[in-house]
């Protein structure tokens, strides 16, 4: 049996995509089951714990030099449409005395228009807390109990992946840069 010229290579090539292409489906599936298994925990928690669970993630992050807060900012999508991101979440924490406050405001964004990029506030909710040690107090909410409940969980999964992005954005610019 003769092969042509650049057959075999091409047949290497496809099989590689193939591959590649497997592992990368394979692994999106299983980070899936894992936020869907975490999101679902994180459901059961309390919300004190889920709120600790969102400082000590963007504390990770740490302040921008100069700064004696730390603000973060994400767009998210809460609502899991997949019209664009339509929710602007800030988490700003700061030294108020021996404990730290922390604020975490979502901003509801809309459209005016169905084809419009520009979003415009719609309405603006706040959670306040204070924490000192391991522990949180909720100081105030705009929320009703039962709508925290839902939101938390999502907005602490949206702020994992955010990091994890970062994560990868730093590798990728360190192996150019560096």
């Amino acid at each position: 049996m003769k092969m042509e010229k650049g057959s075999f290579s091409e047949y290497l090539l496809k099989a590689f995509i193939i591959g590649i292409t497997f592992i990368l489906i394979f692994n999106l599936h299983a980070k899936a089951e894992i936020n869907d298994h975490l999101c679902a925990q994180n459901q059961e928690k309390s919300l004190e714990k889920i709120l600790k669970e969102i400082y000590n993630e963007v504390i990770e992050l740490k302040s921008y030099e100069g700064e004696e807060f730390l603000r973060r900012e994400f767009f998210m999508n809460l609502d899991e449409e997949e019209r664009g991101k339509r929710e602007h979440v800030v988490v700003l924490i700061h030294k108020e005395g021996k404990k730290e406050k922390m604020m975490l405001q979502v901003t509801y964004l809309e459209s005016r228009m169905e084809s419009s990029i520009i979003k415009h506030a719609r309405a603006t909710k706040k959670i306040s807390s204070l924490i000192k040690g391991n522990r949180l107090e909720i100081e105030e909410s705009s929320y009703e109990k039962e709508e925290i409940k839902s939101l938390l969980p999502k907005i602490l999964k949206n702020i994992c992946l955010k990091k994890e992005y970062l994560k990868l954005l730093k590798k990728k610019k360190g192996r150019f840069y560096n």
